[in-house]
């Protein structure tokens, strides 16, 4: 095949496994690491919609995602004016921090943790420690 060709062959077949892969997951896929499980609207979060082992994010608009590696800015999924609660379903502490990138403030979540709180980006911590820079 030809190099044109088969990069043209390439995009067309991660397309559709990308289709399938969202249209077997409801909608929903994750793209990357950092990606979310899902960003969806959600009035009144429940334990059906912040699954075990994630953690779980809404903004002031009911815009709600749930991770499993965190978030370099939670503006990405959806969540536009950043994240106001918060909920922990995992083992592990997460840190939430005012500013995208792991940056400002710090907000320490302990496993089955749920609050009210600003936030812009969100990741498992280091050793329980939270260092926003």
């Amino acid at each position: 095949m030809k190099p044109m060709l088969t990069r043209t062959v390439g995009r067309t077949l991660a397309a559709v496994a990308l289709a399938a892969a969202l249209a077997s997951a409801g909608g929903y896929a994750s793209a990357t690491e950092h990606s979310p499980v899902r960003a969806t609207a959600v009035q009144n979060p429940s334990d059906d919609d912040c699954p075990p082992d994630t953690f779980c994010a809404r903004d002031d608009q009911g815009h709600y995602a749930h991770y499993r590696a965190g978030a370099d800015d939670v503006r990405a999924q959806g969540l536009h004016n950043g994240a106001v609660w918060g909920w922990n379903r995992t083992q592990a502490s997460w840190c939430a921090y005012s500013q995208p990138n792991g940056r400002g403030d710090d907000s320490k979540f302990r496993s089955n943790e749920s609050k009210g709180v600003h936030f812009y980006s969100v990741k498992p911590s280091r050793f329980g420690i939270c260092s926003g820079i």
